[in-house]
């Protein structure tokens, strides 16, 4: 594997499909091993992380990563170190070749001069030509191997951080409390898209941290064996540039701080619009919103600018040092009167060479690291912040759920966030801005003894702000409730959200949603959702690409597919939260009995609606009104 000859076969497999004019498929992908994979790999975070909390609440993230993962990387440090042997006995053996050429050639000219055969020295027989020679190229090739050894084991280990952490963050926002402190989805989305990478970029430069001294030290001695003193005494000059290469890379971590503090202010505000967008174009605040943005933005590339700058300043002073390196050994060995010959030049300029990578690396990788402690401490930071509460849970004990229950709430007192207003009657204070309010807690709705019969339709009606949509989340245990709420359902739950969801994919996917296709199956849910005259519409049917990155679906067809998701799912558990009020009227009776009536037969269906015309057909009534439940039954009581 370090010699990656494992993707040969992937390529070659591709550029057969590609010569016959088939599609390349994920199964022509590489098969990863199991230590590998992402789920197993987040598995094992996920039980280190849970135990170092159990035993320190402050428990250092990156801690518990290397413990986990960092074995490979260990391994990439071995490799990395014979990598940089080779390197540096490189000019060695380069002097050597250097120092046989010389002889030969003067050994040639002895012949020639004199007409005879001169006794060869000992350093000019030619086989030592041709070991110099091998030793020379084969040094290069074993630095090469032992290099990309490394970086493959290296990149191994940080791989699998960055894939745990990205799992860890996801699985995080799906759990996550509906608190005051609950991150927007735009710091979510840059921390799963952003900060994670920080990982791979520390990886590659990671061994740099005690290669970059050790080759520097073995450098200087190389030297001295090269051109004597003057070449340690070009150790002055590193002392001098290695403060100015430590000042700029802080100065890139501190701007870097900025633009994240910066960036992040941004997303908020953006967040804040997109998600209050009709009040804003309602009162007109278009232009307010729109130049506090542009401050931000203008603020934000300011600082990229600096960035910029400062970067520039770094590549080109990295690019020159080097050179001021070899001119101050060159310029010290001559005013020392020392040799200057081409066996004593070439190996220095090559070892200076190979200076230049560490004196680079190490001030670079000090600011990646700079950068990942910053990634760091934001990741730990979301990851300690508090899940739902579950209190809903799953049973078939009659005992807790009832007689032929599905759902049974036993207790549940739901609450929400109120943010007070900040009072704007009197001017603000001098000095700093007053931080903002913070969200307060409060109960909005108690839910008592609902229960909801197993294998048959219920429907809940009430008037608007009734809390029928609160009675929803609380049945499917997405509610923010209060401590010693009390739940119980039979299994698993299918969701028809008042606004459908719909994914980047294409329609079929989007129905599957990760299932196995089953041609049958997937036929009935589409037809029994009345899906099939839109399917013909569209211009690849149902491998046309949905959503954002797609064709847009007006409301009623995105909730025919959230219908025919729940239908294909095969959950028996379907809790819909008024998904009729999206589609016209015919369509409405025609997916009320084809749909809920037929194809879900036998499932347990609740049904929050305001189509009174259906409660006939109704086996059990939920009437809420005034934020609580006012009655239960049937339709006919």
């Amino acid at each position: 594997k370090p010699l990656y000859w494992f993707v040969s076969p992937m390529l070659t497999r591709g550029y057969d499909r590609a010569a016959n004019g088939e599609d390349f498929t994920a199964d022509d992908l590489v098969k990863v091993s199991d230590d590998e994979r992402s789920q197993d790999v987040y598995a094992q975070f996920k039980m280190a992380w849970t135990d170092a909390l159990a035993q320190n609440p402050s428990a250092d993230l990156f801690t518990v990563l290397k413990r986990l993962f960092m074995a490979p990387a260990y391994l990439g440090g071995c490799f990395y170190f014979f990598g940089v042997a080779a390197q540096i006995a490189g000019p060695f053996v380069l002097q050597g070749l250097l120092r046989w050429m010389a002889a030969y050639v003067n050994n040639s000219r002895r012949r020639a001069s004199t007409g005879t055969a001169p006794v060869e020295h000992d350093d000019a027989q030619i086989w030592k030509g041709y070991v110099w020679c091998l030793g020379f190229g084969g040094l290069m090739v074993v630095s090469s191997l032992f290099v990309n050894a490394a970086v493959y084991y290296t990149m191994k280990a940080f791989y699998r951080m960055r894939s745990s952490m990205q799992q860890a963050v996801f699985e995080k926002t799906l759990g996550l409390q509906l608190g005051a402190h609950s991150p927007l989805t735009g710091h979510i989305t840059a921390m799963h898209a952003t900060d994670t990478t920080k990982f791979c970029e520390v990886g590659s430069f990671v061994h740099a941290i005690w290669a970059a001294p050790l080759t520097i030290v073995a450098a200087l001695i190389s030297l001295y064996f090269f051109i004597g003193w003057p070449g340690v005494l070009s150790l002055a000059v590193m002392f001098i540039l290695i403060p100015f290469q430590l000042g700029v890379g802080s100065r890139m971590a501190v701007i870097r701080a900025q633009c994240a503090r910066v960036g992040d202010k941004r997303l908020t505000v953006e967040n804040e619009v997109i998600q209050a967008i009709r009040i804003v174009k309602f009162m007109t605040w278009e232009l307010a919103f729109l130049r506090r943005v542009e401050a931000l933005r203008e603020t934000e590339m300011g600082l990229f600018s600096s960035l910029s700058v400062v970067r520039s300043i770094f590549v080109v002073f990295n690019t020159f040092s080097p050179m001021l390196v070899a001119f101050a050994v060159f310029a010290i060995a001559y005013g020392f009167g020392n040799a200057i010959d081409v066996a004593s030049v070439f190996p220095t300029m090559s070892m200076l060479n190979i200076l230049r990578l560490p004196l680079s690396m190490l001030p670079m990788t000090l600011a990646r690291m700079a950068d990942l402690n910053v990634a760091l401490a934001r990741m730990k930071a979301f990851l300690m912040l508090p899940d739902r509460k579950p209190y809903l849970t799953e049973t078939v004990d009659e005992t807790l759920l009832g007689t032929a229950n599905a759902i049974a709430i036993k207790s549940v007192t739901v609450q929400y966030l109120f943010t007070p207003k900040p009072d704007t009657s009197q001017p603000p204070p001098p000095g700093p801005p007053p931080p903002p309010p913070v969200p307060e807690v409060r109960e909005l709705m108690t839910v008592e003894g609902v229960t909801v019969p197993s294998g048959k339709l219920t429907l809940v009606v009430g008037p608007t702000a009734g809390g029928k949509s609160t009675i929803v989340s609380a049945l499917v245990g997405e509610a923010l409730v209060k401590d010693g709420a009390v739940a119980y359902c039979t299994g698993p739950i299918a969701l028809v959200a008042q606004e459908a969801w719909i994914m980047n994919a294409t329609v079929e996917k989007n129905i599957t949603m990760g299932l196995p296709y089953d041609e049958q199956r997937y036929i009935d849910a589409v037809d029994a959702c009345e899906l099939m005259s839109d399917l013909q519409q569209l211009e690849n049917s149902d491998q046309t690409e949905i959503g954002e990155r797609g064709i847009n679906l007006s409301g009623g067809q995105k909730q025919r597919v959230a219908f025919a998701r729940a239908v294909y799912s095969g959950r028996q558990i379907v809790v819909m939260d008024d998904p009729l009020s999206a589609v016209d009227p015919h369509v409405c009776k025609d997916l009320f009995q084809g749909c809920i009536q037929h194809a879900m037969a036998g499932r347990t269906r609740v049904l929050v609606t305001h189509q009174t015309q259906f409660l006939p057909e109704a086996d059990h009534v939920i009437v809420v009104a005034d934020r609580r439940v006012i009655f239960q039954g049937s339709h006919d009581a």
